[in-house]
Formats: structure tokens, sequence, C-alpha cells
């Protein structure tokens, strides 16, 4: 009887159960009323895992019947998984009712135009019998009118009128309930200065000082209000207030993406890491391992440094596990380890998946891995510096044909000149960032005639800013209107 079995898939572990994982967080948020019953059916299909894996030396047909029941365990413990990670189920959950005295603490703050959105937990709530460890999510909008800006970590106490966000009063309406949902939050409370105190002012750490350190020499740097907020975020990760027409040109030509820390920031970061190290030439085994932690221990230090927001968290836990994998196995599938870093950071957070920052990373880095190598050999190019232009637009292309469904489901717009900003944004983020690793250290020791390494930085941003604001003026330069279901952007992606 034949025993050895050729699996196509065995090489791709963690692609065999993402796919099915991501079909129980989508299915959860229609059955999640009924966790324990997939939880149960999860433990009964596990003790069938493990039944077939000791049979499997006698039986041809277990694989098979080995790989359906894997299927039907990792989309019925993701069910399971799913709906326990919902706020709403957890233990000592807040009650909902109006006028609540609630302790809250903030773990995120977004500035918008009237408002500060102050993502918090609820530590504890109060009645006549005192305060009562609880948990659970709220937004606090507070009105930007006041003189007090709100901090991450500050503590507040108040009587607050819990209600929900409105949906879409329209087809085609933006859904800010449905988006709330999806951040784990379901109640959120407009509050003005007299219905809160603060008790409990959080004292900015080492690493935010170095932040505001860092933003007060960049504005000094480029004192220009159009150009300081692009630097600012594009290198400590800072959303400062944009110019609204400079901001609509980045959206609508495709290249907002530059303006937050993320996945191409970390990995131009790592590539400047690993060409410095390389320089570095030894055949000592102790050195070949110490590289590579060094690299990993800067982009984790950068990582903290700008904020640690889920776009970068996600951006450095995926190149720590490509670094990892490189120098444990050469050979390593990149697309299992690219879903091997999406497997784990669902599994902190499930909701993820409709964060359009992680679709976007990983969506990315995924046409880059699958479509790079066919769109760069389309084209057969001798000269050396052609040659090195249309590999970076064969990036561009390969990382933009598997996001471009996704922004057009999300923004309802199409970047007709997606390439020919990608072109221009790609070269000048590289320049940027090194730009702004020179400039800095210069700009603390003080020595006037060192200000002459300033310009890369200050002329780039300019010169970025006002290309992206021409491209934006072109025709067709601005295509709205688009309005793409959720199948139809699955079937793009699968079928282009």
């Amino acid at each position: 009887m034949n025993t050895h079995y050729k699996i196509v898939w065995a090489k791709y572990p963690f692609i065999r159960i993402l796919f099915p994982f991501l079909i129980g967080i989508v299915a959860s948020d229609y059955i999640y009323s009924y966790p324990l019953l997939f939880g149960q059916l999860a433990l009964i299909l596990f003790i069938a895992l493990l039944l077939l894996h000791f049979r499997s030396k006698r039986f041809d047909q277990v694989p098979y019947w080995f790989g359906l029941v894997s299927f039907c365990f990792w989309t019925s413990f993701s069910i399971f998984w799913t709906s326990l990670r919902d706020e709403r189920n957890l233990p000592q959950h807040f009650s909902p009712f109006q006028h609540n005295e609630l302790i809250t603490k903030t773990y995120y703050v977004e500035e918008k135009d009237r408002f500060w959105d102050c993502y918090s937990e609820v530590i504890a709530q109060i009645d006549s019998t005192g305060p009562h460890p609880t948990n659970g999510n709220i937004l606090l909008r507070i009105n930007k009118s006041f003189s007090y800006i709100p901090a991450t970590r500050d503590v507040y106490q108040g009587i607050f009128t819990l209600i929900e966000a409105d949906g879409p009063g329209a087809p085609y309406e933006f859904d800010w309930n449905l988006l709330l949902h999806r951040r784990n939050i379901h109640y959120l409370t407009y509050i003005d200065t007299s219905s809160f105190k603060i008790i409990h002012f959080a004292k900015s750490n080492w690493l935010e000082r170095s932040r505001d350190a860092l933003d007060r020499a960049i504005k000094t740097m480029i004192p220009s209000t159009r150009d300081y907020p692009v630097a600012s975020a594009m290198l400590i990760g800072l959303r400062k207030k944009m110019d609204p027409e400079l901001y609509r040109a980045y959206s609508a030509t495709g290249a907002v993406h530059v303006l937050s820390v993320s996945g191409m920031h970390v990995g131009i970061l790592a590539s400047i890491l690993e060409l410095i190290f390389g320089l570095i030439k030894s055949q000592r085994k102790s050195l070949r391992i110490i590289k590579p932690l060094l690299v990993i221990s800067l982009i984790w230090g950068y990582t903290f440094l700008t904020g640690a927001t889920p776009s970068i968290l996600r951006s450095a836990l995926m190149f720590t596990c490509f670094i990892l994998a490189r120098n444990i196995q050469r050979d390593a599938a990149v697309m299992n380890i690219l879903a091997g870093a999406a497997f784990i950071l669902l599994m902190v957070n499930p909701l993820d998946i409709y964060n359009i920052g992680f679709q976007l990373s990983f969506g990315a880095m995924a046409g880059i891995f699958i479509l790079y190598e066919p769109i760069r050999q389309l084209v057969t190019i001798t000269n050396k510096y052609v040659q090195l232009i249309w590999k970076i637009m064969a990036v561009s292309f390969a990382a933009q044909l598997l996001i471009y469904p996704i922004v057009g489901y999300h923004f309802h717009q199409f970047a007709f000149y997606f390439w020919l900003t990608s072109l221009i944004s790609s070269p000048f983020s590289f320049v940027i960032l090194i730009g702004g690793m020179i400039a800095l250290p210069i700009y603390f020791i003080h020595i006037p005639w060192l200000k002459i390494f300033y310009y890369p930085l200050i002329y780039s941003v300019k010169w970025m800013n006002d290309i992206i604001s021409w491209i934006y003026t072109l025709p067709l330069g601005k295509v709205r209107g688009w309005w793409p279901n959720l199948l139809e952007c699955v079937l793009l992606i699968v079928f282009q």
C-alpha cells in the first residue's frame, strides 16, 4: 500500500490555516450569538484530527479527510474565537444605560476637524454602592473648542450619555456605526468639560518626549505649513493637520499610504539597515546571528518611537517574520511567511481583517510577491538605469494591482495614474527617510554650516508634494463614483 503522499500545499501551512480562519471571522458577524456551540464543534473536530493523524499510516484517503476536517476545525475555531473577542461578550462588561457614571482610560487619540476622538477602555462603573471594575470600549468625542488637548493614558470620570453611531441614511452613504463595530466599539458619547473630570494626567514617557523633540526639529527645518505635516507623518508617524487640497491630491492619486508610517517605510528602513550591516564582512557565526537581531531591534525601536500604531505594528511583525525565516530557513516560501504574520495578528485581534490599513498592507505585499516577477519579465531591458526604473514601476504595478479593488471598495474612486504616483512616491520616500536619518541627528549638533544636510529632506518633501498636486490636476487625475461590491472585489483580485 502506498503510504507516500504528494500534497502540493504541504509547504504552505499558514495559507491552509489562514483561508478557513478568514471565512470564520466573516461568518461570525452573522452567527456571533452561538460562540459555545462553535467552541464545542471545534473541540470535537480537533479530537477527530488527532484520530486521523494516528490512522494516517494505514489509510490512503486519510490525508484528504484530514484536510477537510482541518478546514472545518479552523473555521469553527475562528467563529468561536472572534465571538469571544467581541467586547460585548466579555465578563463584567459595563451596562450601556443612559447617564452612566464611568471611569475610562484613553488608549488612542485621533484629531478630527471639530473633535478629539478618544478611543477609551472602561475600567470602572460607578453606582450608589460605589465603583465596580468593568471592561469594554467606548469613543469619547471632545470638542476642540476647549483648551484641553487629550493624551493617551489620560483617565476620565464622568456621567456619560452613551449612544450608538449613525448608520447610513441612504444607499451608498458612509456607515459610521459599522466602522466602529469593526473596531470593537459599540457606543460613543459627546462630552464637554462640564460632564467629566480628569482624574489622572498621563506623564509622557521618554519615547513620547523624544518624538516631540524630533517633531519640533522637523518643524524648525521645514517651516512650510504645507510641507511640514507631510515630513512629520512620514518620519515619525505624527498625523498633523494637513492642507485639505494637498490631502485630497494624495488620496485621489493613490499615494495617501505614504503619509503614514507603514509597511513601505519599515521595508525601506530594513533595506537601509541590512545594507549598512552588510558592509561588515566576517565569517564568524556569532556575527551572522547578531546582524539580523540588530536589524529587528532597530525596527522595533523605530516602531515604538513612531507611536506603535496598528499599521506599523503589523509591518514590524511582518518584517520580523521575514528576517527570522530567511535566516533560519533560506528557502522559506515568502507567501507562507506573509500568511503566518497575518494569522498571528488576527489571533490577537480578529476584527483587524476589516481594518483598511491591514487590507492594504497585506494586499500590497502579496501583490509584490505574486506579480512582481511576471510583470518585470514582460519587458527585457539592457540599460541598467532604465532597468532600475522599470523594476520600480514593476513593484508599483504589482502592489497596486492587488489593492486597487480594496481602494475602490472603501473610497469609491480609482487612481488612474497610480503607476505614475507610485513611480514618484517610492524613490522620494526613500530619499525622505534617508534625509531624515541624516538631518535629524545633525540638527541636535548645533553646527551652523552642517545645515546644508537639511536640503535633501526639505526639497524632496517639497518636490513630492508639487508633483502629486500636479498629477491631481491632470485629466482623469480624480476618478470618483466607482462602487464595487465585495464579490466584485474578490473576483478582481483572484482573476486579474
